[in-house]
């Protein structure tokens, strides 16, 4: 299900649409996915991504180090059954959204917001994945590091170049990812770089699937 913020005096609008309200959360919420872009008003904001569905992917991989040469592994996430959040922009200004649907494929990114305090910290303690500031960027975000030295893995090394772990476009390519598949305790409304790859389909069937044994919290 997806939470929902609906001001009270729009509960009898999102009533008749399908809305149902939990006691125990004290909250609207879409019970059915296929029908959550008609509760578009009550969740949308400018920097939405998409909505996760179901369950978060990390997915690792081995990268070689820039700077020690030596191979170091490095992660990402995956989302595998999700809405992705587009603008129409319309040329008399009126811009709708347009809500693109995926299912049993992988997509990878190296961003995904929002993310719980603990979760961060698990990541960091296990992964090495932690925010950092870039010389090369200016910038602060959550990036990999390397095992052995600890040097800063950056962003296009690891995900665009093309022989990186992440550029998939062999079957071999996705053998060698492994995917820890993490159950979320709801739907959520995400922010994160999306880009469409072509040999998504690839990675479920040839990767190595490991389940979680904790479920990842709203943050």
């Amino acid at each position: 299900m997806l939470l929902l913020k609906v001001p009270f005096h729009e509960k009898e609008e999102v009533k008749a649409l399908g809305g149902r309200w939990n006691p125990q959360l004290k909250s609207w919420y879409a019970p059915n996915r296929i029908e959550y872009p008609r509760f578009a008003k009550w969740f949308l904001h400018n920097k939405a991504s998409g909505i996760l569905c179901e369950h978060l992917y990390l997915v690792l991989g081995v990268h070689t180090c820039f700077k020690c040469g030596m191979p170091t592994r490095v992660m990402g996430f995956g989302l595998g059954h999700y809405y992705e959040i587009s603008i129409h922009e319309a040329e008399d200004g009126k811009d709708t959204y347009r809500f693109n649907y995926f299912k049993d494929e992988v997509t990878i990114v190296g961003d995904f917001e929002p993310l719980s305090s603990i979760f961060l910290q698990y990541l960091r303690d296990n992964y090495g994945f932690y925010l950092d500031y870039s010389k090369t960027t200016k910038t602060r975000y959550l990036v990999n590091h390397c095992q052995k030295c600890n040097s800063i893995q950056g962003y296009y090394f690891v995900f665009q170049e093309v022989k990186s772990p992440f550029f998939i476009n062999s079957i071999e390519k996705a053998k060698a990812l492994q995917l820890i598949k993490i159950p979320i305790e709801y739907d959520i409304i995400f922010e994160s770089s999306i880009g469409w790859a072509t040999y998504n389909n690839l990675i479920l069937p040839n990767a190595t699937i490991i389940e979680a044994d904790f479920i990842l919290k709203s943050s």
